[in-house]
């Protein structure tokens, strides 16, 4: 489930089922705290997330994809963030896809389509959004952001690459994954107080234990934080302490 403030239209999070990609309501810290909730501001904003969300999902049932930047303004227009437009829409909408494709549904193509369509709207949001460039790539980053070695699920790193970015962290990413052992080298080299990494099956792990060694996580005092997000962390696997891996399973809470 995907849940979203009633009050500011800010997207603050997942909830089980994970495979449920539905909208959900609630209130997030800030409007709970301006007292948003008693003031009973939830209206306008609320019909236009339903709206986009909606049409949105008729697009990806129906086949037919509009240019990514006619999406960003639509998005704009209805008054979503960058990173809440791509984590709290465009990622449930792959979901969807997803299963259509498992069961039928949707052509290989069709989901190939929609996936290039995420990847340019990723791109573009750089282009409406310019401030967001000026801590991308950073040479101090505060975190580096990578796919385990064998991952080549991009989309969830990038993702979450704008919503770091917007507030207002300074990263690094490098993509496709490297090997554990050059992305340790470029870790330690450029001082990073962490390293983010995407592990979308289980048997990522692996990769996972291997970066966690050449980082000497959990070992070394001065060893950058590891920390791991993706579908496997999300549904609950078991990390070892001794791994010395951050589980993070709802990026929004993730904080530097």
């Amino acid at each position: 489930m995907i849940k979203w403030c009633s009050y500011c239209q800010s997207y603050i999070g997942e909830a089980p089922p994970f495979e449920k990609m539905a909208i959900t309501h609630g209130i997030c810290a800030s409007c709970l705290a301006s007292g948003a909730e008693r003031k009973g501001a939830a209206s306008a904003g609320t019909v236009r997330l339903r709206d986009f969300f909606a049409a949105m999902r008729r697009a990806v049932r129906d086949g037919g994809i509009p240019e990514a930047s006619e999406w960003i303004d639509r998005g704009v227009k209805a008054g979503l963030k960058p990173a809440d437009m791509l984590i709290g829409v465009v990622q449930p909408a792959l979901y969807e896809i997803g299963e259509l494709w498992s069961k039928g549904g949707v052509t290989v193509s069709y989901e190939h389509r929609f996936s290039a369509f995420a990847e340019a709207l990723a791109g573009l949001i750089y282009e409406k959004y310019p401030a967001l460039r000026a801590n991308r790539q950073n040479a101090r980053p505060d975190i580096l952001l990578t796919c385990a070695d064998g991952n080549y699920h991009t989309l969830g790193i990038k993702f979450l690459e704008v919503m770091l970015l917007s507030k207002g962290y300074r990263t690094f990413t490098v993509l496709p994954g490297l090997p554990s052992r050059e992305t340790a080298d470029m870790a330690l080299e450029m001082k990073c107080p962490a390293v983010g990494v995407s592990v979308s099956m289980t048997p990522q792990l692996e990769a996972l234990r291997e970066l966690s060694a050449e980082l000497g996580a959990g070992s070394r005092k001065e060893a950058p934080r590891l920390i791991a997000g993706g579908m496997p962390i999300k549904e609950g696997v078991a990390l070892p302490p001794e791994l010395g891996v951050e589980a993070c399973a709802d990026i929004t809470a993730l904080e530097l």
